[in-house]
This record gives C-alpha cells, structure tokens and sequence, in this order.
C-alpha cells in the first residue's frame, strides 16, 4: 500500500512539473504592461505547440536584464541586438534559433536647411538618439562614427529621447542638430508631414531584427518546438514589433552582422 502511494505521489509530482510555465524574458524596451500585450499573441503560439503556459517577463533596465540573462533565469529570450551581441562575446550559453523579419536600417537625420552634409560634419554637434541600448538608434552610428576617427561621447552632446517621435520632433524645432532612428518606422503616415523638412544624410547596413534565444542545454524536443512556433507564428495586423514574420536564424547572423557593421 505505501508503495503505491509513492508511486502516485511520484506521478503526481511528474504532471506538475512538466506543466510548469515558460518564462520569455523581454528586453525592456518600453513598460512591463506593453510588453506583456506585445508578446501575448507570439507566447501564445509557442503555448499551443508546447503545451505549457508562457509568462511574458522583462527586467528594470538594461543592467537588470542582462544580469539575469547571464544567470539563465528564463527560458525563452528576446533580447535587443546589442545585448545578443555582447552575450555571446560573454560566452554565455545560448542559442539564437529564430529572428523577426524583414532587418531594419538606422538612419541619421537633419533639417533640410543643415548645414550638415555627412557624418565627418557631426562632430561636436548634439545628438538625439531614441535609446543607449538601440542598434538603430543609437549603436550603429557610435561604431560607424568610431571608425572616422570620432567618438561620440568625448566629441559629441548626446541626449537619449526615448523615442522616434521625440527625435523627429527634436530636429524638427532645433533642438538637437542631429538625430537617429530606425528609417523604416519614418514611412509611417504620421511623418509624412515632418519629413517634408528633414533629410537623411546617412542610412546603416542592414541590421538584423530580434532575436529569439534559448538556453544551449534545453532538450531538443522543447527547443524544436519553441522554433517552429515561431516560424510558424504570422503577426495579427495589429502587431508593433515591426516584423512581418519570423525566421530561422543562429548566432553566427549577429556575429558576421558586427563584423561588417564594424568594417571602416
């Protein structure tokens, strides 16, 4: 009798754990709560395939998250192309299995009537970039000013406004002399008016979008169906992520994308 109880405890035991959540940790690119709503339709897909519930999870800043990256405290990981780069650099053990797609480009804005004609021109002029910890914008023209002989945080005033529309609106009204931002988002509706006035004096590479990771010591069953989740995932039309599918992808896209990125 007391060994049939154990069995059934032991059972038990098993349902429970296998039925336990993943956790995709986000990069916190914005509040907890549109995080949450961003991520809902993608956690739900991988839920489906998986059969386990998916909690969508962010940290309090950049430091918070990567810490707990290198701690492999989630399962499923969503992280900004700059923290993917140096996570790997870090030898930290994950996987990148999937990207958003199509890749987006960075550009570098000014007034039309600047006198500012290329990047040699920007040195010590203020700059408006969207985030420290964006490729688009913000890390792609550190890395590009670099290799001309500039570094922007000696040489240049760099205020990080947070967002594309505060960018826009900042060289718009001569607040910065400068601006970066994704160029791709500029062909939205709403700044059909403003980029009447601005020009583009310098476009990126194509940079690739986010990426999805996991730990290289999670069972091959759960990673091959987490990606096929994803690869089989179609954004709603409402979708901000600014991708229109997902696609399968490795380590070695983030890292031959760095060595072109960084080519003088």
């Amino acid at each position: 009798m007391l060994l049939r109880v154990s069995v059934f405890i032991l059972f038990i035991s098993t349902i429970v754990l296998a039925a336990e959540p993943l956790k995709m940790g986000v990069f916190p690119y914005t509040n907890p709560q549109k995080i949450a709503t961003d991520y809902s339709s993608i956690a739900e897909a991988i839920g489906k395939v998986t059969g386990r519930e998916v909690i969508v999870l962010s940290a309090k800043d950049y430091d918070d998250y990567m810490e707990k990256a290198k701690r492999l405290r989630y399962d499923i990981y969503v992280p900004c192309v700059s923290c993917i780069v140096k996570l790997i650099e870090d030898k930290v053990p994950l996987e990148v299995i999937a990207m958003g797609y199509p890749p987006f480009k960075g550009g570098v804005l000014v007034r039309s009537d600047s006198k500012i004609g290329d990047l040699k021109d920007i040195k010590g002029k203020v700059i408006g970039a969207v985030g420290k910890h964006t490729f688009a914008g913000y890390t792609f023209l550190k890395l590009k000013l670099k290799s001309l002989g500039i570094d922007i945080d000696k040489d240049n005033n760099v205020v990080f406004l947070g967002s594309t529309d505060n960018v826009v609106l900042s060289v718009l009204n001569g607040k910065v002399d400068v601006g970066i931002t994704r160029t791709d988002i500029l062909n939205d509706d709403r700044y059909k008016s403003a980029m009447k006035n601005i020009r583009i004096i310098y476009e990126s590479i194509e940079i690739p979008s986010l990426p999805f990771a996991v730990s290289t010591n999670m069972e091959v069953k759960l990673k091959d169906q987490i990606k096929n989740a994803l690869l089989n995932f179609t954004p709603p039309s409402d979708c901000k992520l600014g991708y229109k599918k997902i696609v399968s992808a490795t380590n070695n896209d983030y890292i031959e994308f760095m060595k072109r990125i960084t080519v003088k």
